[in-house]
């Protein structure tokens, strides 16, 4: 698949866009120009210049850095969500979808009980009751939305269930956790892959807009979300400090979903050649 994607300039592009920005985000302590929480009134809304690249915002403080800095938590906190989501909707979805039976319907009524809330609003009733913060937040988001990924892990673990070889490991009375880690996973996991980055937008998205309506990272933590949520009040005098961050947030979400297309398509192409 990896040979596939790399044939595919889109994807290609996309892939080294997010690396480029994680390696932004890395080195933000070395790259950013000035401390992305000093103050400095006097320099409030001040133009580009060789001490503030990108300006200063309305605390005087330099925009380039709070960029670089906020990109951490951004990418941070999208990327844990992600994996949660994806380790626990792999274990829940193949522990059903393997063991069948009781388990199976206690489980997917569990599944069906989350999916039946609006995801939004279940979100926001966490956070709320957790109190604000990244951390809750991503709670929240993966409290949520599990039970996507168990449900499409659950579907896949019984069609590869019906091989001959899963046949033959349950003959031969393997353990369902080695089944499951070397029968199962290779088979589901580039298909958990594509889809853990095509909801990779969508998580940034929401992790954003937690922090833009003060329930995700808390100021003066700089974050993207955070940044448009400070910005908004100065968007007619200054649209230069709402469009920065937004840019990155659009331009970051554009390229997981074409990364997540392209592994798609990847995948399916790796899927009729072996067909």
């Amino acid at each position: 698949m990896i040979e596939r994607l790399v044939r595919s300039p889109v994807g290609l592009v996309s892939l080294a866009f997010l690396l480029g920005l994680c390696l932004l985000a890395a080195f933000a302590p070395w790259l950013a120009p000035n401390d992305p929480m000093e103050l400095s009134l006097a320099d409030r809304f001040a133009g580009r210049s060789a001490k503030y690249p990108l300006g200063a915002d309305h605390l005087g403080r330099c925009v380039l850095s709070r960029l670089l800095w906020g990109a951490r938590p951004s990418l941070g906190a999208a990327a844990l969500v992600g994996a949660l989501t994806a380790v626990l909707g792999f274990v829940i979805g193949a522990t059903a979808g393997y063991a069948r039976g009781r388990i199976d319907e206690a489980l997917m009524r569990t599944v069906d009980f989350v999916l039946a809330f609006p995801t939004l609003l279940f979100a926001f009733a966490i956070v709320g009751f957790l109190g604000p913060g990244l951390d809750n937040a991503v709670i929240a988001i993966v409290a949520v939305h599990w039970a996507h990924h168990a449900r499409t892990v659950r579907a896949l673990t019984l069609t590869v269930g019906m091989q001959e070889y899963i046949s033959a490991a349950r003959l031969l009375a393997l353990r369902s956790i080695a089944v499951l880690l070397r029968h199962m996973l290779p088979n589901v996991a580039p298909v958990v892959v594509v889809v853990t980055t095509l909801d990779a937008g969508w998580i940034l998205l929401q992790l954003s807009a937690f922090s833009f309506l003060g329930l995700g990272v808390q100021a003066p933590t700089p974050e993207w979300g955070m940044m448009v949520f400070e910005a908004r009040t100065h968007f007619r005098t200054n649209p230069t400090l709402m469009i920065y961050p937004g840019t990155a947030i659009f331009a970051t979400v554009v390229a997981l979903n074409l990364l997540g297309d392209a592994l798609s398509g990847a995948s399916e192409e790796v899927a009729q050649s072996q067909a």
